[in-house]
This record gives structure tokens, sequence and C-alpha cells, in this order.
């Protein structure tokens, strides 16, 4: 019977084979080695190294550190083995004996079958379906995963990261838990969403059971960049304040929690606000909404400091930087870069950043959104309060790490995960910046005699069949109108369904795509439409600062918070006669009507919208109110995370 290698069996290293590269660090390569850490999985090896019986460590050393401090640090890297003696002495003549335990559930023939195997995939090269078949149809499921981590390893070392990482995922589902940022990797390039939720979730559960801190952290920021992603591709996404990865993380945390002494000096209050969205080629508007409320600080009460994860030199390449940063410079206020590093090692990376948070000392660190890193950071509490400015869903702002959140209108509040209060909402004066000129009508493919509807948002507000029925039944009504969507492409409009929008409609419909020249477009269209139920906020907004009159619809405050149902029309922008109920097709579609084909009724409309949006413009009262929770979380009265 093929002998199989149990967890307890070993290998004894012949001392003839130990090779000296550098300072403390010695080699061996043994052919009976199966895969251990590689760059994308710096810390699947289960193998343990013993000298004379006493296992030495610790394991998955970088090799620079083994080279300068030896103590027995060791890496299973590869199919190779570094490490170093327990003393500094030579490994290969100090006549002690160095062995190796292995996680090797298969039998050795079995196992140099697969190390071909996996060679011979990573290069490219065929292998026979009745090979692969004999490898892969193991009786045991746990012989079957670790033949998956195995030739997932294989292939991640020869650059095959899709492949490898598809066979990482199926070891995870069958038990094991090899290496996490590969299988969501390859699970991203696929689109492949559904998939990454339970895989992070078990990832999660297995570093609470492990006690593995670097894989809780691994777990929320891959977790989170999924979350991005799928957003990105206009798919649903569970909440960023998830019931099994946020909390594992936040327990396997709570040793590592700052605690700042108080306050020594009176004198203003220095207070961070991490910002979020500054990067890319993609406008956000958090940065400008941080950038406006630390202008509005009375100095005398605030010193605000901007903080950025984003390194420097990725930040100075985004189109909106400049302009950004000659307003703090006109104001005198700094941007502090805080350095996460790149690299496997999740928890230092986070300590380091949270370190260099601690060293500004801090009496508020604000960040504009409680995800990835910013999670991270207001779970260590690297100041002596942590708050929140709450623009929307609260699983996005209102993390139950804050002390306390102040929120732009009153549903998110109702739903937020810790203390909360509202302010009266503002829109960044940016965006209420003069139209170009630069657009026409024609240029757009818009005709120059016909009423435009128009709608702007995320690709996702626009998979909504509630406000296709509108659109088409507003379209059915007037033959010349035209309807123009701002974040919808041609694709996206050829997958509707035909009842949603029948194909005699289609022409009249315009699929802009995603612009960031939306401002230029605003004084070519003539009604704008609320994403229901989807709603917006500044989308509506912006318009109706230069006039153009806004349908929207009413929110409904006894239903829970779901940001793909919430219609803060009312309550933020002040509409009352241009809102509906959201049921109300027929009224929603009069009102379009009306405004279409009266030329008087919709100017006057759009000067009652511009006059409606002018409380927009001043940000005062939510900075006043900002001030005010800021105190009143360091006295500690508004209730601890």
């Amino acid at each position: 019977m093929a002998k199989t290698i149990q967890m307890a069996e070993t290998i004894q290293i012949d001392p003839a084979a130990i090779v000296h590269r550098e300072g403390l660090l010695w080699h061996w390569r043994g052919p009976e080695l199966p895969w251990g850490d590689i760059g994308e999985a710096p810390r699947v090896s289960e193998l343990v190294l013993e000298e004379d019986g006493r296992p030495l460590g610790p394991a998955h050393t970088l090799q620079p550190d083994i080279v300068a401090l030896g103590g027995g640090r060791y890496a299973h890297w590869g199919r190779d083995l570094f490490f170093s003696s327990s003393d500094g002495s030579p490994p290969d003549r100090n006549g002690r004996r160095y062995t190796v335990r292995l996680v090797q559930p298969v039998s050795e023939s079995l196992h140099q079958r697969l190390m071909v195997v996996g060679r011979r995939l990573g290069r490219g090269w065929a292998v026979p379906d009745d090979e692969l078949s004999s490898l892969l149809t193991l009786r045991g499921p746990d012989q079957r995963a670790w033949v998956f981590e195995q030739l997932g390893l294989a292939l991640l070392s020869y650059g095959r990261n899709r492949e490898g990482g598809e066979q990482l995922r199926r070891a995870w589902v069958l038990g094991r838990a090899p290496a996490l940022s590969p299988c969501v990797a390859a699970l991203l390039e696929r689109g492949a969403f559904h998939e990454i939720w339970p895989l992070i979730t078990r990832a999660a559960l297995v570093a609470e059971a492990r006690g593995d801190v670097d894989l809780a952290v691994e777990s929320l920021v891959r977790l989170h960049e999924a979350m991005y992603a799928a957003y990105a591709a206009g798919q649903r996404i569970p909440g960023y304040q998830d019931p099994v990865v946020s909390p594992a993380a936040r327990r396997m945390l709570a040793p590592y929690r700052r605690s700042l002494p108080a306050r020594r000096q009176p004198g203003p209050l220095r207070v961070g606000y991490l910002l979020a969205g500054e990067a890319g080629d993609t406008y956000s508007s958090l940065p400008d909404i941080a950038i406006q409320i630390a202008c509005g600080h009375d100095p005398s009460k605030v010193t605000p400091i901007l903080l950025s994860l984003i390194p420097q030199e990725l930040l100075a390449a985004s189109p909106f930087h400049a302009e950004r940063q000659a307003r703090l410079e006109a104001a005198g206020i700094p941007l502090h870069f805080i350095d996460i590093g790149q690299g496997p090692a999740w928890l230092d990376r986070l300590l380091a950043g949270a370190a260099q948070v601690e060293a500004l000392d801090l009496d508020a660190l604000i960040p504009l959104a409680l995800t990835r890193w910013g999670a991270l950071l207001a779970m260590l509490r690297p100041a002596r309060a942590v708050l929140g400015i709450g623009l929307g869903d609260p699983h996005l702002y209102a993390s139950p790490d804050l002390d306390l959140c102040v929120h732009f209108a009153t549903k998110p509040a109702m739903d937020a995960f810790c203390p909360s209060a509202t302010a009266p909402a503002f829109m960044p004066g940016n965006r209420f910046g003069s139209p170009s000129g630069r657009l026409t009508r024609p240029g757009l493919g818009f005709p120059t005699d016909v009423p435009i509807l128009f709608a702007s948002g995320r690709p996702l507000k626009f998979r909504s069949q509630r406000l296709w029925e509108i659109v088409a039944a507003s379209l059915a009504r007037l033959p010349d109108l035209r309807f123009a969507a701002c974040g919808l492409d041609q694709a996206g409009l050829d997958n509707l369904p035909q009842d949603w929008l029948p194909s005699a409609l289609r022409p009249r419909v315009h699929a802009l795509g995603w612009r960031n020249d939306i401002l230029d477009i605003y004084p070519l269209v003539d009604i704008v439409i609320d994403t229901v139920p989807y709603g917006g906020g500044y989308s509506l907004a912006e318009p109706m600062s230069l006039g153009i009159p806004v349908i929207g619809f009413r929110d409904n405050p006894l239903e829970g918070f779901r940001e793909h149902t919430w219609l803060p029309t009312v309550e933020m922008l002040g509409l009352h006669e241009e809102a509906f109920d959201m049921e109300d097709t027929a009224g929603a579609v009069s009102r379009i009507h009306w405004l279409a084909v009266d030329v008087e009724h919709r100017r006057q409309a759009g000067e009652a919208a511009r006059a409606s949006s002018r409380r927009w413009a001043d940000s005062t009262a939510f900075v006043r109110a900002m001030e005010e929770a800021i105190e009143t979380a360091l006295s500690g009265s508004a209730g601890s995370p």
C-alpha cells in the first residue's frame, strides 16, 4: 500500500545538502517539499522546521530578516527552505538534527506526479485529461483540497494567476484555507461577485478561529475592494458593515486599539479629515465636501488637517487634484499623506498607518468613508475621538466604531450603527459653477427644437423598472419628447427589458455614458427627473441651481434605509410640489407633460427650483454642527462605540 505522509511524520534534512547563502541564512531544497509561500500567497505554507525536535521560527520570515537576525527564523518559499539555526551556528556542521514536518495527505508517488503536472501546466504545456482526472478525483475531500492548493500555487508561481486563483478557490470550498487575495482576484476577473462574498466570509471565520489578524485585515480590505468593483459594474452589494467580516476584524483588532492621553493644552482642536475618492479620473464629491468643511471652521475652535492614504505621486495624476490643492494652500490647510505601504504584512501596514495618524496628535479623526483602510483605522481609534459625516448609506458612513456621526438627512440617521445627529445639507461650492458653453445639442446628438427630459446617476440607478415606466409613458404621451441619461451607456440601454422600454421608443433615448462635464449638459435639457426609486441628491441640486425644474419622489420614513430605494428629494432639496409618491406614475407623467408643453410654466418652475437650491450653497450650519459634535464626542456624552 502506498505510504501517505501524515502531519506528524517528518523528513530529515541531509547536512550535506544545506548551502550557505548570506549572513545567517542557509538554503535547502529537498525533492520531497511541496509548494510553500509565493509572492501571491506569502503565508500559505504549513511546514514546521525543527532543530533537535524543537520548533524554530517565526515562519514566513522575509529573507533579509533571516540574513540579518537569524534566531531560527525561516521561510518555506516555493519549493525551497531558507532558514537559520537558533544560535547562528552553521547548520551544516553544528551537529544538530534538522527536520521538517509536513501537511501532505497524499502518497509520495502521487505528490511527485503532482509536482510534474504543476510544472507542465505552469509552463503552458499540455497535460492529458486522464492524468488530470486521476489527480483531481481522489476519494477524500481533504486530499482533493490539498491537490487544488498545490496546483494553484504552482500555477501562480508561473504567473498564471487566473488559473491558479481558481484552484485555490476550489481548495477553500473543500475546507482548506490557502491564500485569499489570488482567489478574489480570479473571481473579480470573471465578474463572479456572488462567489466572492461567501469566500471572504469563510476567510474571516477562519481568521478568527486561527487568531490570524493578518487574514482578518486582508478579508475586510478585499471585501470592500470587491464591493467597489461590483458597484462600478452595476451590481447590488452587501452592506459594508456586514455581520461577519467587519465584526471579526473589530474583535481581533481590539488589543491594538490606541488610547491617546487627554489634551494637555487649551486651544483649537486638531481635527483630521481622512479623504476618500480623491484619486482617479472619475469625479467624487467627497474630497470637496471635506475641503469646504475644513475651510469653514472657526480658526479659534478648530485647526483642520486633511489626510490621504493615496501616494502623493498617484494623487497628483488626478485631474481634480491641482484645483483642490490650490484651495487648501490658499486656506493654509495642510494635506498630510499617510503611508500604508504595500505587501502582505496586513497588520503591520495598518499599525504603521495608525502610528502616523497618532503622531499628528489629533483630537478628532473624521474618515469620509468607512471602507477599507479608513474603516480599519477607525477601529484602531488613533485619535481622541472618531466621527463621521453621514452623506447617505449608513453602511458607508456610520460604522459602530464612531463616537458620533452627523448626517445630511434623517433616514440614514435612523438606521445608523452609531450615535447620530443631523444638520442642514450643503453642496460644495465648486458644483455651483457656471457652465462653459462648450457643448451643444447637435454635438450630443439632441434635436434643437424639442423638449428633453434628463436623468443622471451611476449605472445601477438606471436598472429600475419604475423609472422606465415613467419615461416610457412620457415618451408615448409626447411624440416630440426625448430622454437623455448620463451614467447609462448604449449597452445598458440595449439590455433593458422590452416591457420596460418598447423598441419603438428607444430611438428617442440618448445614452450618454458616464461624463465629468455634466455641468455643461444641464443647460441643454429642459426637465430633470430623479432616478426613482434609487434617488439622487447633488444630481438634482445642481440642475436646480441652474434654474431647471426637477421631478422628485417622496420617501417613506417607516421603511428601513436601503440605498437603492432611498429618496431624499423632499427633505434635502425642499421639493414639495414637484415630488410624487413612488407609485404615482400618472402624476409624474402629467407633471412632465405640463412642464414640456408650457414654456412659461417651465420657466417659473425653474426659478422656484433655483430659489430652493440656494440653501445648499451655505455650509455654515453644517460646519457649526460638526464643531459641536466634536466637542460632544470629546466630552464623552455622545456615547461610546
